[in-house]
């Protein structure tokens, strides 16, 4: 296959500037697409958007996946990241790739493309363990991060189960499935008076932890077994604050804060607020079981948030971000 060729056919296509043997094309004005052979000329790194579109940061992807495919398409994982990356007014850390057989792009017009073909996008170092199978991999891709939304939040790596007989909650998978990192900070106060019950979680570089109730809170990882904390103190460390890696926290202010935000409901505080997020300021007054938050998105200075004032409303447990508005 003549991949330049190919290329060139593409509805609006036009070389992309500042990158040799890379294009644009787009279809209307919502997806947009970017392209640049490897350097054998035997396959494509194509990058995606949708909505809002920045040519210099597909650009930047582009010659960062170029500088790094071995790394990302060489070694046969389903699902690679390389961290290191960085564009102006961005928060992604990392570009990663996917395989034709998790992203499956093309598949239906040139099956023959799909085959050559690697999905590149920018990312965040916690979201990629290198440890995905197959299905995990197109689980995360095509459900779970959105990665040609360049406005998005970090969705850090995270398997976790989790039994509770007082509530009756629990995972229905055997053993560790992937999970949002706001399923984990729900969770865990949960547990509290139920003995028998757990909530155990792995993070990106494969630490495991456990969290029980036993009379006050028990948590174990590898051969430690601490007892006597607090819930803060047990949140904290879901959050990464304690982890014995730096590498292995989940994520930094937006599942801490998320965490903080379960911990002050379920300990019934009246009026709550939160800053930072993504943001937002969330507040909220705890009147039952789903109290109502209201969230506002206040200017700042990252790129991708405007300066529009929307608002939402959702259940405490909804993480502040995931607002409809």
């Amino acid at each position: 296959m003549d991949l330049l060729t190919t290329l060139t056919g593409f509805p609006n296509a036009a070389p992309l500037t500042g990158l040799d043997q890379a294009w644009t094309w787009s279809l209307g004005p919502v997806l947009h697409f970017a392209g640049a052979v490897t350097a054998d000329g035997n396959r494509l790194l194509q990058t995606n958007q949708r909505g809002r579109h920045d040519e210099d940061l597909a650009r930047a992807v582009l010659a960062f996946a170029r500088q790094h495919e071995e790394a990302l398409i060489g070694e046969g994982h389903p699902i690679a990241a390389v961290h290191g990356f960085s564009a102006a007014g961005y928060a992604f850390d990392a570009v990663a790739a996917t395989t034709p057989e998790v992203h499956c792009h093309h598949k239906t017009q040139n099956p023959d493309l799909t085959a050559v073909t690697s999905i590149v996008f920018p990312a965040f170092a916690t979201e990629v363990s290198g440890r995905e199978s197959p299905e995990e991999a197109q689980a995360r891709y095509q459900k779970m991060l959105s990665p040609s939304e360049i406005g998005r939040d970090a969705v850090p790596f995270l398997k976790m189960s989790y039994d509770n007989p007082r509530t009756g909650g629990g995972s229905a998978n055997d053993g560790r499935a992937l999970a949002y990192p706001r399923t984990l900070c729900q969770e865990i106060p949960q547990l509290e008076g139920s003995p028998g019950g757990f909530v155990e979680w792995e993070n990106r570089v494969g630490e495991v932890w456990r969290v029980v109730w036993d009379q006050g809170w028990v948590l174990r990882g590898g051969e430690e077994e601490q007892r006597g904390l607090s819930l803060d103190e047990v949140l904290d460390h879901a959050a990464g604050g304690h982890s014995t890696r730096g590498s292995g926290r989940l994520i930094g202010s937006f599942l801490a804060q998320s965490c903080w935000v379960s911990s002050r409901v379920h300990k019934g505080f009246g009026d709550v607020r939160v800053t930072g997020v993504a943001g937002w300021r969330v507040t909220g007054r705890r009147t039952g079981m789903f109290s109502t938050w209201t969230g506002t998105r206040r200017p700042v200075t990252r790129s991708g948030c405007g300066s529009s004032r929307d608002s939402c409303t959702t259940s405490p447990t909804t993480s502040p971000r995931r607002c409809v508005w």
